[in-house]
């Protein structure tokens, strides 16, 4: 039986909402919110990741990647601009790499582990 890997991304803010969709679609995000309302129910529960992974939920949380609350908590933190996405930190695996969105994949995120 195969299950959908949980995970939580960060992704920068400053995304065109036309990239944020294709991310949303091509990932099969099951929610996308600002770092506020994250930070806002990491603090309401501690253990807010753990739970979303245990539901394999995929959030995807867009912010100012300058602000580091609560930054170890997310699995893979993206940069996106011009149509390409570069990882910049992954749990998974070596960060460094950058694709088109068109062609973003859970496996180019190196997102294989489920919880």
């Amino acid at each position: 039986m195969i299950t959908k890997p949980a995970a939580l991304i960060l992704v920068n803010d400053e995304i065109v909402s036309s990239v944020q969709d294709m991310i949303e679609r091509q990932l099969f995000i099951d929610e996308t919110i600002d770092g506020y309302t994250f930070d806002e129910r990491v603090l309401a529960d501690p253990s807010y990741n753990i739970t979303i992974k245990k539901n394999t939920q995929r959030i995807l949380v867009l912010r100012d990647l300058h602000e580091l609350d609560n930054r170890t908590l997310f699995d893979v933190v993206c940069y996106c601009k011009n149509g390409l996405i570069s990882i910049l930190d992954s749990k998974f695996g070596p960060p460094g790499e950058t694709y088109p969105v068109v062609n973003l994949t859970w496996a180019k995120l190196l997102v294989y582990k489920t919880w």
